[in-house]
């Protein structure tokens, strides 16, 4: 079982990555800091993803944080866009 999770390496010390999605999806994405990043990363080991055309997302932590999201000093949030 995997207890810690890690932060993507693009993230700035005051973002979080909040998943990777097909850039094409990233317009609707609510949060008004977000990011779209380089390259897509497995959230629970922390290596490159293979395939497809997906891309990480970030958000200013401070902006999670304040619409009352959970936000682990170590790595991704929940999903919760």
């Amino acid at each position: 079982m995997i207890t810690e999770r890690l932060q993507h390496p693009e993230a700035t010390p005051d973002e979080v990555c909040i998943g990777n999605i097909f850039a094409s999806d990233f317009g609707p994405i609510g949060w008004a800091t977000k990011r779209l990043g380089k390259v897509p990363r497995n959230t629970f080991d922390g290596s490159p993803l293979k395939g497809g055309n997906m891309r990480p997302v970030f958000v200013s932590r401070k902006e999670i944080e304040d619409a009352g999201v959970a936000t682990p000093a170590t790595g991704p949030i929940d999903h919760r866009w």
